[in-house]
């Protein structure tokens, strides 16, 4: 009996001091592969015991575990399709894919919440029986789950999808380094960036939180009235998001720009990139296989836009590019017959099309030479897992920031889709194929992004129980400049009174030196009039 207690002592000290907790994943904006992006830290939370619930306007996952309720609420997924499911490519020739009013599907978001709080099959009984003891928002497009989170007073970690984002500066007082790193949606600036792209570039933390605390904030807390009927005044968005416990940032310095953070923020970057390995399906395993040494080259433009969507006119150019390099074998996502303009002859031999691929296995592959692909970040972080160089095609959102990024580091190249011809294609493979040091610098990428003390699902996991071990922690991790608003946290108060300064020692200086020549200039004066004035006497 002894050694029995003896023994339950000895594990009790060993067991972590949070046993089960109730976790909400409020992911109810963005597209699928935001969902995909944290399911791996999802079901290490499972596994070790929490209770998890993510709710998405995306489908169920095939495989569900028993602590992991997942629910797919198609109010949501009717806003999300408005934003997502568009033909990009010739949005993105007509010059208006970035023409979407973020505040506005924002806004439909929360509002498609809170209108099926009571009747909707499956937020209605999530918001009466739901009990949560912290909720994880998606900070894109998903802003009213710090509302939901305060709804159910739960502890809040904000998750988000992409790099950094750019009114995240003032939300949380840090310092922009606009000088250098360009914003993360509305530009398309090369690296280094010109003097006026750096004037403008400086100018748009104040848009967007200018944006984002008199334009979006408004709107959500009318959204989310309903769900606190009781209460009169609302917080506002900005003091909820300083209310979170921990950010964790799907990026990593190998993947972006390094770049100086607060302690709030912790980069999980690459969670799928660490998901267990599955082979590869027999047909696609031979095509690669037998491919001769010029090797494989993967197109795929993520989980919303397929090829054969697009206009013929861009699937002319990659059925270009597959016949002008016959010795190189293709992969492509494609569903359904090819294009009709293709005649039986001109099938190309060397390439695969399937509706669905498995991409992380086939760049694992060590055949595959290039990734063409439109930018997006889970495509970037398993490219770099695997040491893959890419053509990057963006179409919207953050992936001009991503293409720019990859082509200043020599990791890959850049096609822009407007102005494009056959051989734009064919001149970026060729170069990539032909020229060793973007496979070298993607190694170098490869080897940091995979060196870290823990892998990132675990970090997730390691900070997701340190807020709920913790009642409070922002007030710790981000800086003490709360009082201080946009323009003191820059200094500019400062430089204006350094530069009054400044504006008055000239003036000073001027004062002197005009007093000086009048000095000099009456002495001068009168003594020429003496002068005068002897010459008459003589």
């Amino acid at each position: 009996m002894a050694k029995i207690l003896c023994f339950i002592l000895i594990a009790t000290l060993f067991l972590p001091t949070i046993f089960s907790a109730n976790i909400l994943f409020f992911f109810a904006g963005g597209n699928v592969s935001h969902k995909t992006s944290v399911w791996p830290w999802v079901l290490a939370l499972a596994n070790k015991g929490h209770n998890v619930t993510f709710v998405s306007p995306h489908s169920k996952a095939l495989k569900v575990h028993p602590n992991i309720t997942d629910l797919a609420a198609i109010p949501l997924y009717d806003i999300v399709s408005q934003v997502y499911q568009v033909d990009r490519f010739k949005d993105r020739d007509d010059g208006t894919f970035q023409n979407f009013d973020y505040n506005s599907a924002a806004y439909a978001t929360c509002k498609a919440v809170t209108d099926n709080k009571d009747t909707g099959p499956v937020l209605g009984p999530l918001f009466r029986d739901g009990k949560f003891d912290l909720v994880v928002v998606n900070t894109v497009f998903g802003e009213c789950g710090y509302y939901v989170g305060h709804y159910f007073k739960a502890k809040i970690i904000g998750y988000t999808p992409c790099s950094f984002i750019t009114w995240f500066y003032d939300t949380y007082g840090i310092l922009p380094e606009v000088g250098w790193v360009p914003d993360l949606i509305l530009t398309m600036y090369n690296i280094p960036m010109t003097y006026m792209e750096r004037v403008f570039n400086t100018l748009l933390p104040f848009y967007w939180a200018y944006s984002k605390n008199y334009g979006l904030s408004p709107m959500l807390e009318e959204a989310a009235k309903p769900l606190f009927p009781d209460e009169e005044n609302l917080p506002t968005l900005y003091e909820l998001e300083n209310n979170v416990s921990i950010m964790l940032v799907n990026s990593h310095a190998s993947v972006d720009f390094a770049r100086t953070m607060t302690p709030l923020f912790v980069d999980i970057g690459g969670m799928a990139s660490w998901a267990s390995e599955k082979e590869l399906p027999a047909k696609i395993q031979n095509f690669m296989d037998k491919s001769g040494s010029e090797g494989v080259v993967l197109i795929s433009f993520g989980s919303t836009v397929l090829l054969n969507a697009v206009s013929t006119r861009y699937q002319a150019m990659f059925f270009h590019l597959i016949h002008e390099f016959p010795d190189v074998r293709f992969i492509m996502r494609w569903n359904g017959p090819l294009p009709k303009f293709l005649d039986e002859d001109e099938v190309p031999r060397n390439l695969l099309v399937s509706e669905w691929l498995p991409q992380k296995e086939i760049l694992r592959h060590p055949k595959l030479k290039v990734f063409v692909t439109h930018g997006g970040v889970s495509s970037i972080q398993e490219a770099t897992y695997y040491g893959v160089p890419m053509i990057v095609i963006p179409l919207f959102a953050d992936q001009d920031y991503n293409a720019y990024r990859i082509e200043a580091q020599q990791v890959g190249l850049r096609a822009e889709i407007r102005g494009m011809t056959e051989d734009t294609l064919v001149t970026a493979v060729d170069k990539i194929l032909k020229d060793e040091k973007f496979k070298k610098n993607m190694m170098k990428k490869s080897a940091i992004f995979r060196d870290r003390p823990q892998n990132p699902v675990d970090t997730a996991v390691f900070w997701t129980e340190f807020a709920l071990r913790h009642e409070e922690t922002s007030s710790t991790f981000r800086p003490m400049n709360q009082h201080l608003n946009a323009f003191q946290r820059r200094l500019l108060d400062v430089y204006v009174f350094f530069a009054g300064l400044l504006i008055l020692a000239f003036v000073v200086l001027i004062f002197v030196l005009k007093t000086v020549i009048n000095l000099i200039y009456g002495f001068s004066y009168e003594k020429k009039e003496y002068r005068e004035k002897l010459k008459k006497e003589e």
